[in-house]
């Protein structure tokens, strides 16, 4: 063979490699920054689980029987209840159905705070526990599966 055959071989397979290596480099940087998106936008879930919890219990706290709550709690509750089941929706839908649950106890907790029964307070308050603590098990299942 012909040195000069070789030669322009040996620089096809060179930029070839380096072609072939670039686009490696840059899908794997693609799915490091996605991960880092989803662990951000977890932690975002959460943040907005918590801030819901800790405006209802605000609002519970300030209960009155003739029904005089602080309404930005409430409005705080539910604008942070629906945070949460929208990036189930976007970006966690093994997350979904405990989000629909946690949605639906915050806005039923609201209610009965609005319409001062003690007893749908009670109840409601009982439900928002338990989709709670469901929604938290699942957020920490997920990170422990991210971060595998």
């Amino acid at each position: 063979m012909d040195t000069g055959v070789i030669a322009a071989a040996s620089a096809l397979a060179g930029v070839a490699l380096s072609g072939v290596l670039q686009i490696l480099k840059d899908r794997f940087e693609r799915r490091a920054k996605g991960a880092s998106t989803r662990l951000q936008k977890l932690e975002e879930l959460a943040d907005s689980m918590y801030q819901a919890r800790e405006s209802l219990l605000a609002a519970a706290l300030d209960f009155h029987p003739a029904g005089q709550q602080r309404p930005e709690s409430l409005a705080a509750a539910r604008a942070s209840a629906n945070r949460v089941r929208s990036l189930s929706l976007l970006y966690f839908p093994q997350l979904r159905p405990q989000a629909e649950v946690f949605q639906k106890a915050a806005a039923e907790f609201s209610f009965a705070i609005q319409d001062s029964n003690s007893d749908k307070l009670r109840t409601a308050s009982q439900q928002m526990g338990h989709a709670f603590v469901a929604l938290e098990s699942g957020i920490a299942d997920c990170a422990a599966a991210m971060l595998d």
